[in-house]
């Protein structure tokens, strides 16, 4: 299995155990996180503002699905004591980006 399709197994897999970001970010955040996603290139530093634990966050990569219908990002996120890498994605067409 390629490596696009492992990643595209994983996204799918935590949108079915986790659902939709949405429901973690403050809606403040989570506009212009959404909209960083979409616009912004690889290497990117980004801040979530308003979330109780000051985090930034970098996007590390973009993947795109072999049939071109899937882009996934791949973000590490930063907090004070730790930090986690989350792939977001979205089809194509789609303004919606899930985890």
């Amino acid at each position: 299995m390629s490596f696009i399709c492992k990643n595209i197994v994983v996204a799918s897999t935590y949108i079915l155990l986790f659902g939709c970001a949405s429901s973690i970010l403050p809606v403040e955040d989570r506009k212009v996180f959404y909209n960083d996603l979409s616009t912004q290139l690889d290497g990117y530093v980004g801040q979530l503002a308003n979330v109780k634990t000051p985090t930034s966050y970098k996007i590390l990569s973009t993947r795109i699905s072999p049939s071109g219908d899937v882009l996934c990002r791949i973000v590490d996120f930063q907090r004070k004591a730790s930090g986690s890498i989350e792939t977001y994605c979205k089809t194509k067409g789609s303004n919606m980006w899930k985890r």
